[in-house]
């Protein structure tokens, strides 16, 4: 079902993860497509925190979000694990057991979803707030759009340096020498010539339908292409055309592979390690409640228990008394049977027995 409205969105630039203001009018049309995050790592766990966090901040959440893991080295699959403890309705995980590089992960990834959307996010990256929400609703408005790509903000050690490389017309605004903008063009009849046949301006983490990526047999091997590329590419020949945010939605990390692999001292993989450590304290405390609890319980059960074992005895007491006081009843008997018996055979109770019969007889006469 669909409802035309229009939104507005109130950009927030001081708080890079804090939910934008939405204001809806009666123009904005909102589909209900399912979306899939997949968040592939290879021993990027260090970066890993800041992108699971980036997802779970959006203004439009998706319906499930695939963290994989490509036979990582680090501690990628000891965060990935602890985020879908705690999001197990939202959070799957994909622990490959050997290394099978990008294509065919990437491949693996896309087989374990199944959103109508799909979104890659490199574990080293992170998205904007609203990137969900608006690359979902150009996609919802345009059925002959495969692709929903933006502009990005390189960030890191090596963003200016990076930023510097690219051309003059593609160099958009610089924030506090933090985030360099890079602007890509509108989807056109020339920049679709120029991505057919020059080079890619659409990044990786361009949502996308799984529909068109079926059609064109997903991500291939090609030599000295990068996946995603040929991806798109191959998905513009086939016919689908793509559309661009004109928002830098995604922030795009600038570092060296040192930095990548070894470096594990970021605010937010402190603040991980810390829910972690939160986690198992609540965890412990929960256990010696428990605990405590089983004692007390424990101790119940021997109170019980002991108070069970005194009635018995109480019982076997009794029960004792009572066959007693029987062994002595018949004793008693058996003593009162033997006089009887004494007196019916003594001659006393023989002539006694004799003069009644007289008697009975006489009366009758």
């Amino acid at each position: 079902m669909e409802q035309s409205l229009a939104t507005k969105v109130t950009i927030n630039n001081n708080d890079l993860y804090r939910l934008n203001r939405i204001t809806v009018t009666n123009e904005t049309t909102f589909k209900k497509a399912t979306i899939a995050v997949i968040i592939p790592s290879y021993n990027y766990g260090s970066f890993l925190v800041e992108a699971i966090e980036s997802v779970l901040r959006q203004t439009r959440m998706p319906d499930e979000i695939l963290i994989t893991d490509d036979a990582s080295t680090d501690d990628t699959s000891k965060i990935a694990e602890f985020y879908q403890e705690t999001h197990s309705n939202l959070i799957k995980v994909n622990i490959n057991e050997t290394n099978l590089g990008v294509v065919k992960h990437f491949n693996k990834a896309v087989s374990l979803t199944t959103s109508e959307y799909i979104t890659f996010l490199g574990a080293d990256n992170r998205y904007r707030s609203d990137f969900i929400e608006k690359t979902s609703l150009l996609l919802d408005a345009s059925p002959d759009v495969a692709i929903a790509y933006s502009d990005f903000a390189l960030f890191g050690k090596r963003a200016r340096l990076v930023y510097d490389s690219f051309p003059k017309e593609r160099r958009g605004l610089i924030k506090d020498e933090k985030l360099f903008i890079i602007n890509f063009p509108e989807f056109d009849e020339e920049s679709k010539q120029n991505l057919l046949n020059i080079g890619n301006f659409i990044h990786g983490s361009s949502m996308f339908r799984r529909q068109a990526f079926d059609e064109v047999r997903g991500y291939l091997e090609k030599p000295n292409t990068p996946e995603d590329y040929d991806l798109f590419r191959r998905i513009v020949k086939a016919g689908w055309n793509a559309k661009k945010a004109p928002f830098p939605l995604l922030e795009y990390r600038q570092h060296s592979k040192y930095q990548a692999n070894v470096q594990l001292n970021s605010f937010c993989e402190l603040q991980f390690y810390k829910k972690m450590l939160a986690q198992s304290q609540s965890n412990l405390q929960r256990s010696q409640s428990d605990l405590q609890q089983s004692q007390v319980n424990l101790q119940q059960y021997q109170s019980n228990l002991q108070q069970y074992q005194s009635n018995l005895q109480q019982s076997q007491s009794n029960l004792q008394q009572l066959k007693t006081s029987l062994q002595q009843t018949e004793a008693e008997l058996e003593k009162v049977q033997k006089i009887v018996m004494e007196m019916e055979n003594s001659n006393f109770w023989k002539m006694r027995k004799k003069w009644l019969k007289l008697k009975q007889l006489l009366e009758v006469e």
